[in-house]
């Protein structure tokens, strides 16, 4: 490849810088001094070593490498792998300064093999992160987004929430470099829950990362909530690079909606931060910045002279030698992992093999028992099928079997008259079954043909008070038919499944009211079955906390969600009913024929119904439909 001469003499220069700053660091005038002289141990050298190149890092990246591949060397020599593992990070981090890929991929490669050894998780999920990143570099995306969650899930155990707060964070940047930007947004509200007690900083992240994924799927005014939110956050307490980014995401929505000078003020905020980050790493989003703020001030002629320079930037022969170095490397260690993987599959078939040969051992002793008790079985049988013929001679024997013919005959016949009686019971039951399932199939057509008269007669309508008494009087008639249908479908109507009928009941309103794909539902419910008469004054009290929550706690066209959770204890059953906003001023008054109704049924199963009205608007149904004799509903 092109750059590996380079690379070489980037490493000779190095390790010769190495060594005269190693014999000069007595210098340095600190604790460090005692560390490199003549009495020091390897193992603190290689300590000493690795600070040293923490220290000049940021104004001397060769002389850091030149420090760090000489604490690998004493690492090494000590025979501590911890300490190898530490002044590994601190050589990959150097190599990745100064831009040497292949060689900070291979310190990668070997970090993980150390990490695995030690056993060592947090130590592991960052290598893991590392060589994800390393993939991503690649244009591996597949392997990048495995890697990142095998560190996430190595993290979870640890119960360290900043932690797992990070690999969450970097499993997320990986999915929108991968452009997985649905995947981002489902994991967005698990995300923020997990950095809920952490500090602010954490969530703007994730929010910036939220922000971008709908940026990229041209969803704007989406975005913009996320950015203002994370705007105070990382203005506060982030890195110059979060600073930068959340800039970057500014001009780009800023382009969008037109407002130039705001995305031009934003740009400038982002050039005075390129002297706090490495050099190289701002000049293409700059451009790109650049690029979407002239494209949306119609500046055809700069636009286009900023697309040529992104495209050479983009396309340099030393970005593709390096994804070449890396492609090789990668393809190296894939194959690595499958040879092992093969060599561990041939193991266990040989432990399998041998464990077969014991079993057909076993098997083969087992047999030879089986065919000696077999032998000894025939002998015994043959004595005594003798002793029976003998038996049988006699006339007392024959007389007892005469009677016990007479008593299994006339047995029999009781037995026959039994099982048609019982035929006959089983053909009546199953006819009043079949005329009952009819029956419901009727009563839940008719209701539907009601339905559908209810919704004609809305069409006809002209006054909106009636028309809306109307649909309401159709959704409980809706509801009805579903209890119906489920008798019909199972063919049962004392042992209904409550959450399959919430479920059903929850998609038939969000559809008749347009709203199913901005509301959703969320149905908590253990296995609990009620019979008909029970299921149907729950169906619809069910329905008319749905209806009030589409026409007043959620605005129609707002994003939703909706909660049920229902427990059985003894004979009573305890509904509780949620969405995610605060109770209207109009839903459910005192007095309205909803909260009539509500309680009407609520009576029928001898319970009561209670709402707790706050930010989230909570109804509580306490019943005991079991306990009772149901009364007829007023």
């Amino acid at each position: 490849m092109p750059n590996r001469p380079l690379a070489a003499a980037v490493l000779v220069l190095v390790l010769f810088t190495g060594a005269g700053s190693a014999t000069n660091a007595s210098d340095t005038g600190d604790s460090l001094r005692f560390m490199l002289d003549a009495d020091a141990t390897a193992g603190e050298r290689a300590r000493a070593l690795c600070l040293l190149s923490g220290r000049v890092l940021a104004h001397d990246p060769q002389t850091a490498l030149a420090h760090a591949l000489n604490a690998v060397r004493m690492a090494e020599m000590d025979g501590d792998r911890l300490l190898l593992h530490q002044a590994l990070a601190a050589e990959r981090v150097a190599q990745l300064r100064l831009g040497m890929v292949p060689e900070h991929l291979n310190s990668t490669l070997r970090s993980v093999d150390i990490a695995r050894a030690l056993g060592n998780a947090a130590l592991l999920s960052t290598d893991l992160q590392e060589l994800s990143q390393c993939y991503r570099d690649a244009d591996r995306l597949e392997q990048a987004v495995e890697h990142a969650r095998q560190a996430l899930a190595i993290t979870l155990p640890m119960r360290d929430a900043l932690a797992i707060a990070r690999a969450e964070r970097f499993l997320m940047e990986t999915l929108l470099r991968a452009g997985r930007h649905d995947e981002l947004l489902r994991s967005t509200e698990r995300a923020l829950a997990n950095t809920a007690a952490l500090p602010s900083i954490e969530q703007a992240r994730l929010r910036c990362l939220v922000a971008r994924a709908l940026l990229a799927q041209d969803r704007f005014s989406d975005a913009l909530p996320h950015l203002v939110s994370a705007q105070r956050s990382i203005g506060i307490d982030g890195t110059p690079q979060d600073r930068f980014d959340l800039a970057m995401d500014m001009v780009a929505w800023a382009a969008h909606a037109g407002r130039i000078a705001d995305g031009e003020a934003h740009l400038r905020d982002a050039e005075r931060l390129m002297g706090e980050l490495p050099a190289g790493s701002t000049s293409l989003p700059l451009k790109r910045a650049r690029y979407s703020l002239a494209a949306a001030a119609k500046d055809w002629k700069n636009a286009h002279d900023l697309m040529v320079r992104i495209a050479q930037e983009s396309d340099s022969a030393q970005r593709a030698g390096r994804h070449l170095a890396l492609a090789g490397i990668l393809m190296a260690h894939d194959q690595d992992a499958h040879e092992q993987d093969r060599d561990e599959l041939a193991e266990r078939v040989a432990r399998s093999e041998a464990q077969l040969t014991d079993q057909l051992a076993n098997n083969r002793a087992l047999i030879a028992a089986l065919a000696g008790l077999a032998v000894l079985s025939t002998a015994l049988l043959v004595l005594a099928r003798r002793h029976q013929r003998s038996a049988k001679r006699s006339k007392l024997k024959s007389a007892v079997i005469e009677r016990q013919k007479e008593e299994i005959h006339a047995r029999s016949l009781e037995l026959q008259r039994q099982n048609m009686r019982l035929a006959d019971t089983l053909m009546r039951e199953e006819r009043h079954g079949i005329a009952l399932g009819e029956m419901h199939h009727r009563l839940k057509n008719n209701l539907q043909a009601i339905d559908s008269l209810l919704q004609m007669q809305c069409g006809a309508l002209r006054d909106p008070a009636a028309e809306r008494l109307l649909r309401e009087a159709s959704g409980r008639l809706r509801a009805m038919a579903l209890v119906h249908q489920s008798i019909y479908r199972l063919g049962d109507d004392s042992a209904l499944p409550l959450r399959e009928q919430l479920d059903d009941l929850a998609r038939n309103v969000l559809v008749a009211h347009g709203r199913h794909d901005r509301v959703s539902v969320s149905i908590d419910a253990q296995a609990i079955e009620l019979n008909a008469a029970e299921m149907l004054p729950i169906s619809l009290m069910v329905n008319e906390l749905l209806t009030n929550s589409l026409k007043h706690a959620i605005a129609p066209n707002a994003i939703g969600s909706i909660r049920m959770v229902a427990r059985a204890e003894g004979a009573a059953l305890s509904l509780r009913y949620c969405d995610d906003s605060a109770m209207a001023a109009g839903s459910l008054r005192e007095g309205s024929f909803g909260i009539e109704l509500l309680s009407a049924l609520a009576g029928q199963l001898n319970g009561s119904i209670t709402c707790t009205p706050g930010l989230q608007t909570t109804f509580s149904l306490d019943l005991a439909p079991e306990s009772l004799t149901l009364r007829k509903a007023s």
